[in-house]
Order: C-alpha cells, then sequence, then structure tokens
C-alpha cells in the first residue's frame, strides 16, 4: 500500500494526482476476490467462520 503525500496513479490513459478509487464493487476483480476468499476458508467440508 502507497503512503504518504506524493501519490500519482495512473488509470484510464491519464495520471492522477491522488490515490484515485479504480475498482469497484460490480467490477470482475472484486467478484474474484470475494470467491478465492469464500473457497480458501471451507475446508474439510467445514466452513468455521459461518453456522
Amino acid at each position: 500500500m502507497a503512503t504518504g503525500k506524493n501519490i500519482k496513479t495512473y488509470f484510464d490513459g491519464a495520471w492522477h494526482d491522488d490515490d484515485a478509487p479504480i475498482m469497484r464493487a460490480a467490477d470482475h476483480g472484486a467478484w474474484l476476490g470475494s470467491g478465492v476468499f469464500d473457497g480458501a476458508r471451507y475446508f474439510d467440508g467445514l466452513a468455521p467462520d459461518l453456522e
């Protein structure tokens, strides 16, 4: 994670002078990350954090 006050983000063909949000809830990467998390916590027929 970038920290500091001099943050540049390249997105959509241009440079932005801040930490521009580039992923929203409906983006493909957000859905893939959710599936990986759910699959990783399910092991040996159990999902210990779900009842």
